[in-house]
């Protein structure tokens, strides 16, 4: 896997995960293996289709207002199979995206007269034609530490006022927080074990630690998760066990 941070090729694990939030409490649904192509040959899927059988398993099982996705799954692909099911969505979009407005200007984001952003505008919102799909895309601009300005493009089938957008694709922050824990606090990539079937019951014990500490944390009205950690440092072994198993009794099965 290609590390981003490092920017070099790692030994390593991919996945693509589910995690269902309220803007308080995030709890990590499930996650499917991303394989290369060279190791899987015929059986490839890319991150869009695993999305999407994802999605098709826990859209009814799990109540959601919207799906956030970040510019990895802002494919043709993805976002027309979630415009076919009705389910609104908001995403990032890559900016050499083209569009083409009603007045039948067609050209990527960033030079597209319908999305430019002048003088002290922070927002702006259009409605266009991508790929056949009648979408809303709004960009966003953003001062920096250094002065300089950053631009955001989002896409969304969800027709809302052009700085509601950013509003919302910003709430997909508490995944990466949930992220940062698991990886610092709950030893996400710790598990050294060589079979994949354990190093599956190790996410999901890690899913579950994540989903118990939210739980204590919304119980004990603490800030976050970390905190929670400090709050069941301070308490007797036996007592963190017991509140560990009556959070597992809510469920048929716990890894």
């Amino acid at each position: 896997m290609f590390n981003a941070a490092m920017g070099r090729q790692e030994r390593g694990l991919i996945l693509v995960v589910m995690a269902w939030s309220n803007g308080t409490v995030t709890i990590p649904i499930t996650f499917r293996w991303l394989f290369h192509k060279a190791l899987v040959g015929e059986n490839y899927k890319t991150k869009s289709k695993i999305a999407k059988e994802i999605l098709i398993k826990y859209k009814n099982k799990i109540p959601f207002k919207y799906l956030l996705i970040d510019g990895h799954y802002s494919t043709i692909y993805f976002m027309r199979f979630l415009v076919d099911q009705s389910i609104h969505f908001v995403a990032k979009f890559p900016v050499n995206r083209s569009i083409t407005t009603k007045d039948g200007e067609k050209n990527q984001l960033r030079d597209h007269s319908h999305l430019k952003l002048l003088r002290n505008r922070r927002s702006k919102r259009t409605k266009a034609i991508f790929n056949g799909m009648e979408l809303y895309i709004s960009a966003h601009k953003r001062k920096k530490r250094n002065g300089e300005f950053a631009f955001t493009y989002i896409v969304s089938n969800i027709c809302l006022q052009a700085k509601e957008y950013l509003q919302r694709y910003e709430q997909r922050w508490k995944i990466e927080i949930m992220f940062r824990t698991m990886k610092q606090s709950l030893g996400l990539q710790h598990c050294q074990a060589r079979s994949i079937m354990r190093q599956e019951a190790h996410l999901y014990a890690v899913f579950f630690s994540y989903g118990f500490l939210q739980n204590e944390k919304s119980n004990q009205d603490l800030k976050n998760s970390e905190g929670a950690i400090r709050a069941l440092e301070k308490l007797k072994l036996e007592e963190s066990f017991q509140r560990i198993i009556r959070f597992g009794a809510n469920f048929d099965h716990v890894a």
